[in-house]
């Protein structure tokens, strides 16, 4: 049985082919056509008593017309390089805004450095401050440490003092104190005349 879609396929295969080509043709009478209504364009206003308006946009001063110039580019050219001088004007305007921030950049600077000076000198103030109270925190320091250590060595002292003093009692043996009352009293005679040995 013959295959009912041969004739299609070999017929898709030679558009394919020539697929190429006709995209060339297409395209070179597209521009036969544009040249061909440019040129009947162009004749139509020179025959004419045209007279070209004048662009909505003013004509920048740096751009003239050829003298050759015939009346379309006479009446394109001008518009796009207005389109081009109002460009232009929009960067200039930009830059001048940004010139503008440039400036105010400079005037938040100079605040700033103002702020910063006056914000240093409060920051050495609080410095010489905390150095002031750290040495007066050692001198106390020192103080309470001195306090400590000699109320410690006066409590050791009462300490010794009152542990000899019981030893004492409880051996029953006389003070010093005492004990030179008694020396006294023995060098001193029943009359209160001195013995001598």
């Amino acid at each position: 049985m013959a295959n009912p879609f041969k004739r299609y396929n070999s017929g898709a295969q030679t558009m394919e082919r020539n697929e190429p080509t006709m995209k060339s043709q297409a395209s070179r009478t597209l521009e036969n056509l544009a040249a061909k209504l440019e040129g009947d364009i162009a004749d139509v206003v020179e025959m004419s008593d045209f007279t070209p308006k004048a662009s909505p946009l003013p004509i920048p001063e740096y751009v003239q017309h050829h003298p050759d110039a015939n009346q379309v580019s006479r009446l394109t050219a001008p518009v796009v390089a207005a389109e081009y001088e109002q460009a232009a004007k929009a960067i200039e305007r930009m830059a001048a805004e940004l010139r503008a921030s440039l400036v105010e950049c400079d005037n938040t600077l100079v605040l700033l450095a103002q702020q910063r000076a006056a914000l240093n000198e409060h920051i050495e103030m609080a410095i010489r401050d905390c150095e002031q109270a750290a040495a007066a925190y050692r001198e106390r320091g020192a103080v309470a440490f001195n306090s400590i250590q000699n109320a410690s060595i006066l409590t050791e002292e009462v300490r010794r003092t009152c542990s000899a003093l019981q030893d004492r009692i409880r051996l029953n043996e006389p003070s010093p104190q005492q004990q030179e009352t008694e020396t006294n009293a023995e060098d001193t005679g029943p009359e209160g005349e001195e013995t001598y040995g």
